[in-house]
């Protein structure tokens, strides 16, 4: 046998095999934010710049660009240079029916093509959502991906900068270190002595995060109540056992997790009187320009997030947040996505005190069961823990389900999406 023939034939599978899983991870994805408005506007948005990416990285291939507009039916020509020539002063060139668009106009006009059409499949997919329903094994699956995160798990680990944080370093941790949607919840608790029910799971959960120990957190929760013309006994009854609680002391005893910045920003949105959620998604803009000065960031750079805030980029616009207050390079191609709130914080303390090495040997964690092959459209490898139980347990606490999916059902999920798409 040619061993040319052999390399190219294994090459040729692990291309079918990678376009397999990217078609199959795409259509999951589909059923899983076909749901709500908001949830198609976020996956269209994301569809649309990975589709960009894809597009520019094959700019310098004009045959590949060629054959991917005759297969999808855009007839596009190219034209002569004295056609050029005309262009050079107008964006497009009108000519026997024809429109002439520059090159570098091409990605913008087939990228809105793309959106028009998935936005279309979606709203077709919606429709027929309650077909899939009737399978139940699929359903829990599809009603909790969007929350699912792929980051470090900080609900068991301590913190990597610290010791310990007692309740008096809280507040200058928080002028130092917080995230700005942390930060708009600890001074909300100062001024108000009080947050809602979520505002104290989101902060709750963060402070665990960092390292707060379950003492440290009863007392800073106790101080602030207290002073909001609050008895100790009541405290105690009524909001002590939720802290615990969230420390797995009370009820199922669940070692809780803090919240990523995705199940911030696609939860509970607030209501009145609420304080949680992502400011960047969250907050009106005159609110968010204002939280943002009083971090010190100048106007050129808030103008800079406001534009990543307006793209529906909340957390590439934390993270020029994060880069403007730390003196970062804000350039485009440097500014880390934040993923994570305690992420915020342990890279601002190490950023702040580099003399205080890292510990961690915690793995990163992927929050789906152990034998699933699912990925994301854009989603890099990202390994698993050693433990099966450690794995099972996080999905009983995120989707407070018991049982996995098989890959078998993307065969089934595939053939479901076919014959919406057909009809």
């Amino acid at each position: 046998m040619n061993s040319d023939n052999l390399s190219t034939s294994t090459n040729g599978e692990a291309v079918f095999e990678d376009c397999r899983k990217d078609h199959i991870s795409h259509f999951i994805l589909r059923l899983a934010y076909c749901k709500s408005d908001d949830l198609r506007h976020w996956y269209i948005q994301q569809e649309v710049d990975l589709f960009r990416f894809r597009f520019l990285r094959e700019s310098d291939n004009s045959t590949s660009i060629k054959a991917f507009l005759a297969q999808n039916g855009f007839n596009f020509k190219a034209i002569s240079q004295e056609e050029k020539q005309k262009l050079r002063k107008e964006l497009v060139y009108l000519k026997c029916g024809y429109a002439y668009v520059p090159s570098s106009e091409l990605l913008s006009l087939v990228a809105n093509v793309f959106r028009l059409e998935l936005s279309k499949a979606l709203a077709r997919t919606a429709r027929m959502f309650p077909v899939i329903e009737e399978q139940q094994r699929l359903l829990w699956m599809l009603n909790h991906i969007n929350e699912w995160y792929l980051g470090d798990d900080y609900g068991n680990k301590k913190s990597k900068t610290r010791d310990g944080i007692t309740a008096d370093m809280i507040n200058p941790l928080c002028q130092e270190s917080f995230p700005p949607c942390m930060q708009h919840l600890h001074y909300a608790l100062k001024a108000d002595h009080h947050l809602k029910h979520f505002g104290r799971l989101q902060f709750g959960l963060f402070l665990k995060g960092i390292g707060v120990s379950l003492e440290e957190a009863l007392k800073f929760w106790r101080s602030e109540f207290i002073k909001g013309n609050m008895d100790v006994d009541k405290f105690d009854k009524q909001y002590a056992y939720a802290i615990r609680h969230n420390y797995g002391k009370e009820g199922k005893r669940t070692n809780y997790t803090p919240y990523s910045c995705m199940k911030i920003i696609m939860g509970n949105p607030p209501g009145a009187g609420d304080q949680h959620g992502c400011p960047f998604r969250h907050t009106r803009t005159d609110v968010l320009v204002q939280q943002l000065k009083a971090m010190k960031i100048s106007s050129t750079q808030v103008d800079e997030v406001l534009v990543k805030v307006k793209s529906n980029h909340y957390q590439h616009a934390c993270g020029m947040c994060f880069a403007a207050v730390h003196k970062q390079s804000s350039a485009e191609d440097t500014v880390l996505a934040i993923d994570h709130p305690n992420q915020y914080f342990e890279l601002s303390q190490k950023i702040l005190h580099p003399q205080k090495p890292s510990t961690s040997t915690i793995p990163r964690t992927m929050r789906t069961p152990q034998n699933a092959t699912l990925q994301t459209s854009c989603a890099s490898d990202v390994p698993g823990t050693d433990s099966e139980t450690n794995t099972n347990k996080k999905i009983k606490q995120e989707a407070e389900l018991d049982e996995g999916w098989e890959n078998d059902d993307l065969d089934e999920i595939m053939s479901g999406v076919a014959s919406m798409e057909s009809m």
